[in-house]
């Protein structure tokens, strides 16, 4: 289950469980998702319906058929970076951090437009 943190007035962290929404894998499309990204039923920690903000960004970006919003950028280093190491690293914080294995899906739903 995803969590959600938050510091309270005493500065201490809170834990708060985010509850998927019922019955939203039913429009989730899992053969469409296998066959198109490559995503597997066993790959699926969650399915949540994409906030407000996200449907916002996500419409943007398919009106404007896939140009806007498309965040690319150097970094450029006076070290010597080993591409492997930089790799791993990548790796292991995909592992840790679920918000870097989110996946927006579009759905035939008008309630839920977005899965992620």
């Amino acid at each position: 289950m995803a969590q959600l943190v938050e510091l309270n007035q005493h500065n201490s962290i809170t834990s708060h469980t985010i509850a998927p929404v019922m019955g939203i894998q039913q429009y989730v499309d899992a053969e469409r998702l296998s066959s198109e990204f490559g995503i597997t039923n066993d790959m699926i920690q969650t399915v949540l319906p994409a906030t407000p903000g996200q449907v916002y960004m996500l419409s943007g970006w398919q009106t404007s058929l896939d140009v806007a919003f498309i965040s690319t950028f150097c970094y450029c280093s006076e070290l010597q970076l080993d591409k492997s190491a930089i790799e791993c690293v990548w790796f292991r914080l995909l592992e840790d951090l679920p918000v870097l294995r989110t996946t927006f899906i579009a759905t035939e739903c008008a309630d839920f437009q977005y899965c992620n």
